[in-house]
């Protein structure tokens, strides 16, 4: 195995502040995420993450991972990059969406009607889930630009929130298509963890 999606969930006892993080690979032959480690903490800082994963790499169960596919979570990124240097982290890619759907929502602005607002701003996230899941890296730069100039002189309050927190080369190496292998096109989102953290709150729990 040599890539992982890692996640936390909130809920899963009585006390509000515990969040409990999941290690799931995929199951090749079933098509399907397999948990195989957990952490439940009442801190939500890199620190415990970090403990975690070191524990999880000396005592080999995490060996040499290539990719990570994590929510858009900073403490997430910092300790993966703290205890596996090196290894490709993958942002969720609807959870990527969903941070430029809420940007959206409070930054671009039509000068008409409540339905032209909505009907711009559904037109602003497609353009960007289009340039999402681009797997040409020329392409995908170009399409960038495209998208720049298309609406920098009416919307410039989100080209700057957008130029300033997705447009880097690091920023790219963590949720566009265009940056990762082809072998880990299975794990582009979440799902795998979230159908678990599902089953495991609303059955076993």
């Amino acid at each position: 195995v040599n890539a992982y999606c890692l996640d936390a969930t909130h809920n899963i006892s009585q006390r509000s502040d515990e969040i409990m993080y999941t290690i799931v690979i995929r199951d090749d032959r079933l098509g399907r995420g397999f948990p195989c480690g957990y952490m439940i903490t009442n801190d939500q800082s890199v620190g415990p993450i970090v403990q975690w994963l070191e524990y999880l790499k000396s005592e080999g169960m995490i060996v040499d991972p290539l990719q990570f596919t994590i929510d858009c979570s900073d403490a997430e990124t910092n300790a993966i990059n703290n205890v596996f240097p090196g290894c490709a982290i993958q942002y969720c890619l609807f959870h990527v969406s969903q941070a430029w759907n809420r940007q959206i929502v409070l930054k671009v602005k039509s000068n008409g009607s409540a339905a032209d607002n909505r009907l711009l701003r559904s037109e602003v996230l497609t353009h960007l889930k289009t340039i999402l899941y681009e797997e040409d890296r020329g392409q995908f730069l170009l399409m960038i630009d495209e998208f720049i100039v298309k609406y920098e002189g009416s919307q410039p309050e989100f080209i700057r929130y957008f130029r300033t927190n997705w447009c880097t080369e690091a920023k790219y190496n963590v949720w566009s298509r265009a940056y990762h292998p082809l072998e880990f096109s299975h794990l582009l989102t979440n799902n795998y963890i979230e159908s678990w953290h599902n089953q495991l709150k609303s059955v076993f729990l």
